[in-house]
């Protein structure tokens, strides 16, 4: 049980940490950089992986799915605000 919820709060910023490399490499302009450093999260990754039990490991799962689903719904909540005009986006000069 402890050894779950220690994977679990450890794969939070890991999960956050590499989804923010996913994004640098669809945005960013150094595509080489940002997918060495993609690699490198990823082999993060793959080492907890290996160095988590049998039974905890779907806690990494839940952790980076848990991570994408804050990020899509503040995205669409954000983009929704947006487009029906409940924040001010134009410039005051």
């Amino acid at each position: 049980m402890i050894v779950s919820v220690l994977v679990f709060l450890i794969s939070l910023p890991l999960a956050v940490y590499t989804l923010a490399g996913v994004y640098q490499v669809i945005d960013g302009a150094n595509r080489i950089g940002a997918l060495m450093q993609l690699a490198f999260r990823i082999v993060l990754v793959a080492l907890l992986l290996e160095l988590t039990p049998a039974g905890s490991r779907i806690w990494i799962g839940a952790a980076f799915l848990l991570v994408s689903a804050l990020h899509l719904s503040a995205q669409l909540v954000l983009r929704w605000a947006l487009t029906r005009g409940h924040w001010q986006t134009e410039r005051i000069e």
